[in-house]
């Protein structure tokens, strides 16, 4: 099943896990060794990737709802929501995992939606080719969506998207990999996005792939 980061409603473990999730940030000091759980932590990930400087997208956490309003806008929506942590939610009989959602207006009714826990809240990069890169030892294996996304995350509609092998520029990769020397990483799977001007923008990073 799919949820969104509207499960912040709930006040039990998903919140709390949301609130860890941001530690990675906070205890990142350039040119020290990075400990290893951080290296799966999204906001680490953003501040690394930006440091080395790879094009991430504008980004803020919070859990301020008037921050968050200050990002919806009237018509088409320029922003999106993010788990921190994006946790697999386990039931007795179910579980569902939170995927990147539009940011809308009627998230913000319920203060509930928003201010359990810090949610990453960034500018949306749309029209988009999505861009799966696989690193292995420093060998780059790079696959592209078929076609511009129809849903803001193409997880979402996996049925119908298909990737097809894909050949970075050569400045792209070197900041993969400088990104994964920099993060202590040898194996692991970025998550780029690539715009209608050619720029390649970096979401986020999976160490298991």
């Amino acid at each position: 099943m799919l949820t969104s980061p509207r499960f912040l409603r709930s006040d039990g473990a998903a919140p709390a896990g949301e609130w860890n999730g941001g530690g990675g940030l906070v205890s990142f000091t350039p040119n020290r060794d990075i400990p290893r759980p951080a290296r799966r932590q999204e906001l680490l990930q953003l501040a690394v990737a930006s440091r080395i400087g790879l094009p991430v997208p504008r980004t803020i956490v919070t859990n301020d709802r008037s921050r968050i309003a200050g990002w919806v806008t009237d018509d088409t929506p320029t922003a999106v929501l993010k788990a921190v942590s994006a946790p697999l939610l386990q039931e007795i009989d179910d579980s569902s995992f939170v995927f990147t959602e539009w940011l809308t207006a009627d998230l913000l009714v319920d203060a509930a939606h928003t201010e359990a826990a810090p949610i990453i809240v960034q500018e949306a990069i749309w029209p988009k080719l999505d861009v799966r890169v696989t690193v292995i030892d420093g060998r780059i294996h790079a696959a592209i969506t078929n076609s511009a996304s129809l849903a803001v995350d193409w997880r979402v509609e996996h049925e119908r998207v298909h990737f097809v092998p894909h050949e970075l520029p050569l400045a792209v990769a070197d900041k993969c990999r400088e990104l994964f020397d920099t993060l202590g990483l040898v194996f692991g799977a970025i998550d780029l996005v690539l715009d209608q001007r050619g720029q390649y923008s970096f979401l986020e990073l999976n160490p298991n792939g």
